[in-house]
């Protein structure tokens, strides 16, 4: 009876023991759970930290290299007609000042002559007016004068008739009629010689209007002379301000193009002109530092702001491994080159370069 007492009890607390273990297993496990709830709840309440992206040290843009005031396309007036170059007087790379000659256009030889004859015809006027101013040739003057005596003579004799008529038809000795005939001579006479006095007069007279009018064609013929001399400048093509010439387009003998007669450009101080992409034209202000960068450069140009554009527009300068949108704007922003730079790249207008354009932190 004791063995199989002892072994029950045995089961029995082998039992127990089990119950008592899969118990604390199951608190254990509820423990477990209520503290990775409480710990996902505090994690999900807890402010989430901001993610801060990197601030933009710089705005980077496409940009082309320019002389400092742009690159002048020069060409003939353009009152001119379809002009033909005859001389040119510069070559590519020459410096030249504001004012100067650079060619002469194909219609220059008739224009100079237009002058001389605009200027001929001044001479013509002037020695007309002189010729009224000094009255008529002495010459005529005298001829006139003795037809004056001529007539005052014949004159004479009329009057003396004259009178021998009246004598006598007061006596009865001729008719009325004959008498009337005499002394109607002797009135011819006297007419004539009114007249040619009048004559006389004329010739030795200056008249005012006469000398008016010779001085209104001197006038006229100077206006002439000056719009000739007006015309004749328009053959000569000068140089709109100093600076180098760039490129020469049209050479002696051919016809001005659309590109004119040459690109002048002041090399002396050079600047890159900077396309901002409009989402970035803010950040832009004047005088910000900006760094340039090309292939073609053995070294990177350094230079400041000196203009902010005042127009939205598309680019010019495209990046051939660039996939930006076609309808990107920009605003174009100029950098003024130190002298080093600028003395760099003095014989690089239009190279195409990177900018960077740095801005405070």
């Amino acid at each position: 009876m004791t063995p199989f007492f002892i072994a029950d009890r045995n089961r029995k607390y082998t039992n127990f023991t089990a119950k008592i273990i899969t118990i604390l297993i199951s608190i254990i496990t509820i423990i477990g759970l209520i503290t990775y709830r409480i710990r996902e709840t505090n994690e999900t309440t807890k402010p989430q930290p901001e993610v801060v992206n990197p601030a933009m040290v710089a705005v980077t843009a496409l940009g082309r290299i320019e002389p400092e005031g742009e690159v002048i396309q020069v060409f003939p007036p353009a009152s001119t007609e379809s002009a033909r170059i005859q001389q040119l007087w510069v070559k590519q790379g020459d410096w030249v000042k504001a004012g100067q000659a650079l060619a002469m256009l194909d219609n220059y030889p008739r224009r100079l002559a237009a002058v001389k004859t605009a200027q001929e015809d001044v001479k013509v006027a002037q020695a007309q007016l002189m010729q009224v101013q000094a009255g008529a040739k002495q010459g005529d003057l005298q001829a006139q004068q003795a037809e004056i005596a001529r007539l005052v003579a014949e004159l004479q004799n009329a009057q003396v008739e004259e009178s021998r008529y009246r004598s006598l038809y007061t006596e009865g000795a001729i008719s009325a009629s004959q008498y009337d005939r005499q002394r109607l001579q002797m009135q011819a006479a006297q007419r004539q010689v009114n007249q040619a006095r009048a004559s006389l007069n004329s010739l030795a007279e200056v008249r005012p209007v006469d000398v008016h009018l010779y001085q209104a064609q001197i006038r006229q013929a100077r206006a002439k002379v000056v719009q000739a001399q007006a015309e004749l400048d328009l053959s000569v093509v000068r140089s709109p301000r100093s600076g180098q010439i760039l490129k020469v387009h049209t050479f002696p003998g051919e016809m001005v193009g659309s590109q004119g007669i040459l690109n002048l450009g002041n090399t002396t101080q050079m600047v890159v002109v900077a396309e901002i992409y409009e989402t970035d034209i803010h950040k832009v202000r004047f005088g910000q530092i900006a760094t340039i960068t090309s292939p073609s450069l053995s070294q990177p140009l350094s230079g400041t702001i000196s203009q902010l554009g005042l127009e939205i527009s598309k680019p010019n300068v495209s990046d051939i491994n660039s996939s930006t949108n076609i309808d990107t704007r920009v605003m174009e922003v100029r950098i003024r080159l130190n002298p080093e730079s600028s003395r760099i790249v003095a014989a690089m207008t239009n190279l195409n370069v990177d900018v960077s354009i740095g801005l405070e932190q």
